[in-house]
């Protein structure tokens, strides 16, 4: 409102508003709004550590805001359940999370699809409505089964062990488990997986 005025000072000064974690001040926070505030004062924008990403995403909700910037960006359009948008990177700020695509930024709250993370074949994930994501665990996407290490990402091209018994499980090189190939001797020129509860999928 007192950017619309003309009041450039008065809206600076907002940002001192904003620095309040469960009713105290953090001292993070207070750090964070005072840099925003001087990058504001001059004409900047807020820079965030954006990780590259390939990522076709659903949206997930009625009326989610596309901002121009993560969080306080002015909202520029809305989206609705079944919109389909190309994310390029995301950002995590404070626990909250943003995707960017051409149009601006949207809260992985509201979003569900696979994510690749610096474009790399071994850092898939996949994010669900709420921002959940599978973890240390076997989930069924779309009728194929994947599985997820303890870093969240997805276990490919590698044999995974049963947690009940001595088959281990093939997955390829898009992470589907492979039933054809279950076998209690694993090939060990590929990675063999003993306990995917305690192991990061990643590798790097």
């Amino acid at each position: 409102k007192k950017l619309n005025q003309g009041d450039i000072n008065g809206a600076a000064n907002e940002f001192d508003r904003w620095v309040y974690a469960g009713g105290k001040v953090e001292p993070g926070l207070v750090r964070r709004r005072a840099a925003e505030k001087e990058m504001f004062l001059n004409g900047a924008t807020p820079s965030y550590d954006e990780i590259p990403i390939s990522a076709q995403l659903t949206i997930q909700g009625s009326n989610v805001n596309v901002r121009s910037t993560p969080q306080t960006g002015s909202i520029v359009k809305q989206l609705n359940t079944g919109a389909v948008i190309q994310a390029t990177g995301r950002v995590l700020i404070n626990g909250d999370p943003w995707f960017h695509f051409a149009d601006g930024w949207v809260s992985g709250q509201n979003l569900q699809g696979w994510v690749k993370d610096y474009n790399d074949n071994n850092r898939w994930w996949y994010v669900e409505k709420g921002y959940k994501y599978p973890v240390s665990t076997w989930k069924t996407i779309a009728g194929k089964d994947y599985c997820f290490g303890t870093d969240g990402y997805l276990f490919v091209e590698c044999y995974i062990k049963s947690a009940v018994n001595n088959t281990y499980y093939w997955v390829d090189d898009d992470g589907v488990y492979m039933s054809q190939y279950d076998t209690t001797t694993p090939d060990r020129n590929y990675r063999v997986v003993e306990n995917y509860k305690t192991e990061n999928a990643y590798q790097g």
